[in-house]
Order: structure tokens, then C-alpha cells, then sequence
């Protein structure tokens, strides 16, 4: 029976932050370029002013406010106050739908993590721009 180890990542020198069109940046940690099998993990950036459109996915996804302040858009329209330490689930499906605005003055830093079979990272079905 072979087993694998736990594997610690000091520093990925191949992830690379993407501009996004909409004010922000996106770095994939794990995805199918790693070794996970079926978990994508990543960090989001969203400059002050900015927000993400609002958009879900086919599978549920968890965030977690590292710095910055802002607004959690949801489903119904509801906004929701984010800071450092929140931790945002999204279940799976439209009713998931999310979106996050940066109303502070210093970049909205979060991380996000998400099922992912073969560690691809599911499709954004955004709702609007």
C-alpha cells in the first residue's frame, strides 16, 4: 500500500497574480498545476473602490477576510458588512450568488478555497458585470 505525505509550500514560485478586469487580482494556489486532487485554494485581491461582479458556482466555496473592509452582495441583495477575521460561505447554485465591493481605503484581501474534481476550478456563471 503506498502511502503520500502531507506536503508543506513555502512559497510557490509559479503562482502568478491575474488582473482582473474589474478592479482586482486573482492568485491561484492550488489548482490543477499542484497536487491536490480535488481542492482549489487561492487569494483575491479587490482594489479600494472596486467589486467583483456578482456571480456562483456549481459547487459550495468558503472565504476568509484577511485585511481590508468591505460588502458581501448575496442572492437576494442583501449587503453584508466584511472585515478581517469574517469567514463567507457560499452554498452551491444561484442561491450562492456573491459579490464582494472593497468601500475602504487599502486593498480587500481574501482567501478562497472551493471542491474541485482533478483540481480544476469551476466555471463563474456571473449574473452581471
Amino acid at each position: 500500500m503506498s502511502r503520500k505525505s502531507t506536503v508543506v509550500y513555502s512559497e510557490l514560485k509559479d503562482a502568478r497574480f491575474i488582473q482582473r478586469p474589474w478592479g482586482g487580482r486573482v492568485k491561484m494556489l492550488f489548482d490543477e498545476n499542484t497536487p491536490t486532487k480535488s481542492l482549489v485554494f487561492g487569494f483575491l485581491t479587490i482594489d479600494p473602490g472596486a467589486k467583483t461582479p456578482l456571480h456562483y458556482h456549481e459547487v459550495e466555496e468558503a472565504q476568509y477576510v484577511l485585511y481590508g473592509y468591505g460588502v458581501l452582495h448575496d442572492y437576494e441583495r442583501k449587503k453584508l458588512p466584511v472585515r478581517p477575521g469574517v469567514i463567507v460561505y457560499a452554498p452551491a447554485g444561484i442561491e450562492g450568488a456573491h459579490s464582494f465591493e472593497n468601500t475602504g481605503d487599502i486593498p480587500l484581501g481574501l482567501l478562497f478555497a472551493y471542491p474541485a474534481p482533478q483540481g480544476k476550478p469551476p466555471e463563474i456563471k456571473q449574473i452581471e458585470e
